[in-house]
């Protein structure tokens, strides 16, 4: 959201902004704080120092400031960083998602033997001996 809000022209702090007031909640908050500090002329790390100790939303928050920052402090473009940091979490989430996934199926594959195994005795091992000894 904050990529799209300055791709259409809105200044950082008004990214920020707009992205806090539509999010809402705690999470918005932050945002929004955090734009109305850099509006007050708050040095970049002080603006964000709530946001990043936020003990539920930091982490995220250190996402949003890492690819934010270059921008802030030294006028580069924003887009590139943001797209670059977009492309990572997208990656991260989905190999997160691989590996829980390999790991149910692993989980799933113990159960299943131990049912069909059983079954394969009675059904087709034991009547092909017993056919075999008469």
């Amino acid at each position: 959201m904050i990529a799209v809000a300055m791709h259409r022209g809105a200044s950082l702090p008004r990214a920020l902004e707009a992205v806090g007031e539509s999010v809402g909640h705690d999470f918005g908050a932050l945002f929004t704080g955090t734009a109305r500090l850099l509006n007050g002329g708050y040095p970049w790390q002080d603006a964000w120092s709530r946001a990043l100790s936020d003990g539920a939303y930091g982490a995220t928050m250190m996402l949003v400031h890492d690819a934010l920052e270059d921008s802030w402090v030294h006028g580069a473009s924003p887009t590139e960083r943001l797209e670059a940091t977009i492309t990572q979490v997208d990656e991260d989430e989905r190999s997160r998602i691989e590996q829980g996934a390999s790991q149910l199926s692993i989980r799933l594959l113990v159960p299943t033997g131990l049912c069909f195994l059983p079954a394969f005795l009675f059904i087709g091992v034991i009547p092909a001996i017993a056919s075999f000894a008469s």
